[in-house]
Order: C-alpha cells, then sequence, then structure tokens
C-alpha cells in the first residue's frame, strides 16, 4: 500500500502503530514454506484497520529436515488493541514499534484491552487442553492397538523381540515396552528369550 509521509504521520497521530515485524514459517518442502509465508502477509493484507506499507520476503533456507523462510512486514495498525490481536493470530518472531516512542491510557480503555486479553488467552488455554486431551486418548488407542497385534501375533507362533518387530514394522525398544505390557497383564510370559501367549 503506497501512503505518502504525511498521510502515514497522520495515522499515527490519530491513534494508529507504525511497526515492523518479522514472520517466520517452518517446514517442507521448499515451495510449500514459501507459499503458505505469503498467504499469510496475503492474508494480512486484507485485515480491517491494517495497512501493510513493505513486505520484503527472504528465500527459504534448509534447516536440518525442513525449510525456514521468513518476511519482514512494514504497517500500521489502528490502535494497541488491533495491533496487538495482529501478534496474537500470526506470532511474529520480532517486533519493532517505529511510531509512536509512547503510549498512554484511560483506565477503562485498559481494563477492557486486558477484559479482551484474558478471554483470548482462556480460549487458547481451553484449545491446548482439549488437544491434550485429544493426543493422550490417540495414544492410549494406538497404544490398545498395538498390544493387540503383539497378541495375535505371538498367539500364531512364539517369537523374540527382534521378530516381532520386523514383523509389525515397529521399532526394537517399542516392541519390548509393548510386551512389557502384556507381561504385566499375564496375557504373555518369556521363555529362554522368546515369547508366548499364557494359555488360559
Amino acid at each position: 500500500m503506497q501512503l505518502k509521509d504525511k498521510e502515514i504521520k497522520q495515522l499515527i497521530e490519530s491513534g494508529w502503530i507504525h511497526s515492523r515485524i518479522i514472520i517466520e514459517v517452518l517446514g517442507a518442502p521448499k515451495e510449500h514454506v514459501e507459499s503458505t509465508l505469503k498467504n499469510f502477509v496475503d492474508k494480512l493484507k486484507k485485515e480491517a484497520d491494517v495497512k501493510v506499507l513493505k513486505e520484503d520476503f527472504a528465500e527459504a533456507e534448509k534447516k536440518e529436515e525442513f525449510f525456514a523462510a521468513f518476511a519482514e512486514i512494514e504497517l500500521l495498525a489502528k490502535g494497541v488493541d488491533r495491533f496487538s490481536w495482529i501478534c496474537f493470530d500470526y506470532m511474529p518472531s520480532s517486533v519493532e514499534i517505529l511510531d509512536p516512542e509512547s503510549f498512554s491510557f484511560e483506565a477503562l480503555d485498559f481494563a477492557q484491552f486486558m477484559n479482551d486479553l484474558m478471554a483470548r488467552l482462556h480460549n487458547m488455554d481451553m484449545g491446548l487442553k482439549n488437544a491434550n486431551a485429544e493426543s493422550i486418548l490417540m495414544r492410549n488407542n494406538m497404544d490398545a492397538l498395538m498390544q493387540n497385534f503383539v497378541y495375535l501375533s505371538l498367539k500364531h507362533s512364539s517369537k523374540s523381540v527382534d521378530a516381532l518387530a520386523a514383523e509389525l514394522g515397529i521399532e526394537h525398544n517399542f516392541a519390548e515396552m509393548v510386551i512389557s505390557k502384556l507381561i504385566e497383564r499375564n496375557v504373555v510370559r518369556e521363555n529362554n528369550g522368546v515369547y508366548e501367549v499364557v494359555s488360559k
């Protein structure tokens, strides 16, 4: 967005915040990372009460197994509350306030901002707790499923840990962990390094 210096100054004087932020994206493949970052910035440009003045994209660089890309964005946001939500929604890795140099708040405005902030944090906390509960449920289901696979395999024939791991396509340590749980349940027992189903 091409705004003249005079227009920028007028907006700042009316309460807008002039800032520079850096947004980073990590992932793979390289093309996906770069397009995701571009889409992220395009979305930011469509935000209400936000004016993107400049955008500078760096080419994605390889970081171990992933690619990292970042964009430096100069923008105007209408007020502290709008700027704060931009920071919450877009999670920039760096923020620099260019103008104004200081802020003043009415007590009522600041209280409203803090209430909005607390509401947002509570929603984020609830989302994290729900995601954690789903993760635990999924892990428990996977654990039960693997125990069933191991049990059915051993019911067919006795095997060593290595043979089980190879047959099921799992790591040795994971196979040992699953077997130990079946032993605790008295469903499987060891016999000279080979595991078998306990007859009932």
